[in-house]
């Protein structure tokens, strides 16, 4: 037999013979099983921790009012006056003619008080003048604790004819204090320095300094 013919039988008998290891004995390669986690939440940022309480102006909405505290009132402001007048016609041994009018007016605030009066008067004898003149003040008080001790400013005017006083002038300064303060009492003192500046027609100017006390007495 010749080489050839050997080596081809021994390829068949390789061929023909069965595997050394069979089909179904070939273990299968286990798989790697991977349990399918949930996504993690994203974590939500910390609120920050308030000791006190929220405003209530951050809540209420426009125009309301904060709730527990009391809203500033205005403050209280009084006010009173006078209106007075009169006239007179006398016929007899002395025909008289004579007239007259008065007012005031106070204006009463926690610290401040404003008071102004005014007047004038007319009167004829036996057909001459023997009276006409006519005045006008301004007093401006300031009560640093509001009653009691007060500051005071006061303007003044006088004209008289029948006295030659074509106008008299005074401003003052000073100091007052208040003994009572009733709807229907009013009693308070004051002193202090008055500039005087009177004018005239015929005669000469006259200028004054003067030092003053008054009572006022008003019911």
């Amino acid at each position: 037999m010749s080489h050839h013919s050997l080596a081809l039988t021994l390829l068949l008998l390789t061929l023909a013979a069965p595997s050394a290891v069979a089909d179904d004995e070939i273990a299968p390669v286990p798989q790697a099983r991977f349990a399918q986690q949930p996504a993690p939440k994203p974590a939500l940022p910390a609120r920050p921790e308030r000791d006190d309480p929220p405003d209530s102006e951050s809540t209420a909405g426009p125009g309301l009012e904060k709730p527990g505290l009391d809203q500033p009132s205005d403050p209280e402001i009084r006010i009173k006056g006078t209106l007075s007048g009169g006239s007179a016609i006398a016929n007899g041994n002395n025909d008289v003619k004579a007239a007259d009018a008065k007012a005031s007016l106070s204006v009463r605030t926690d610290l401040t008080r404003m008071s102004l009066s005014g007047a004038w008067a007319y009167a004829e004898t036996e057909g001459e003048l023997s009276t006409r003149n006519a005045a006008g003040d301004i007093q401006l008080d300031y009560f640093p604790t509001g009653e009691g001790t007060f500051f005071l400013t006061s303007f003044s005017l006088l004209r008289d004819d029948f006295r030659d006083l074509n106008l008299r002038s005074i401003i003052g300064a000073g100091i007052g204090y208040q003994i009572f303060e009733l709807p229907d009492l009013d009693v308070f003192v004051s002193t202090g320095v008055s500039y005087v500046d009177e004018q005239f027609d015929e005669a000469g100017d006259d200028h004054s300094t003067s030092v003053h006390f008054s009572t006022s007495v008003d019911w």
